[in-house]
């Protein structure tokens, strides 16, 4: 008699890789990570830029790398290249909220110190070009109210 012809091999799905846990702002530890080498970054940032400049760029990309680094030692989570990119997104985010507020803290003085200069060399010159005039020199009365604003600074 005859058999039966053999059943073909049934196909095993490929196995999926597990996805962990999201990296975004709800994962406590991705967002403890990205703070820690931010701050990291931050302060290695400080002697740098006196040193060279021009490697700044390098060490925010370092700082990335090695906050997804540490975030995949530490989790023991499988690890996408996605994954990294996103613990390097927040981790130069972190970076620039934190440059921004120390920018803005130093600018607010040196814009009052703006609005002081203007405030008082516009009265000033205004003075000048009352007080010269025809025949009197609008050059000298112009320079000795200078001298006076440039004693307010």
């Amino acid at each position: 008699m005859d058999s039966p012809p053999p059943a073909p091999p049934v196909a095993t799905p490929p196995a999926s890789v597990a996805s962990g846990i999201a990296i975004n702002f709800h994962n406590r530890r991705a967002v403890g990570v990205s703070i820690l080498v931010a701050a990291v970054t931050l302060l290695l940032l400080l002697p740098m830029s006196v040193v060279a400049p021009s490697l700044a760029p390098v060490l925010f990309a370092g700082g990335g790398f090695l906050a997804s680094q540490l975030y995949r030692r530490g989790s023991g989570e499988p690890f996408t290249p996605q994954n990294g990119a996103r613990m390097g997104f927040m981790t130069s985010l972190w970076s620039f909220l934190v440059l921004l507020v120390m920018y803005t803290a130093f600018a607010i003085p040196n814009y009052l110190e703006l609005v002081y200069l203007v405030t008082a060399f516009v009265p000033s010159l205004t003075a000048c070009l009352a007080n010269s005039p025809g025949n009197r020199s609008l050059t000298a009365v112009c320079i000795s109210r200078e001298v006076m604003v440039e004693r307010l600074l």
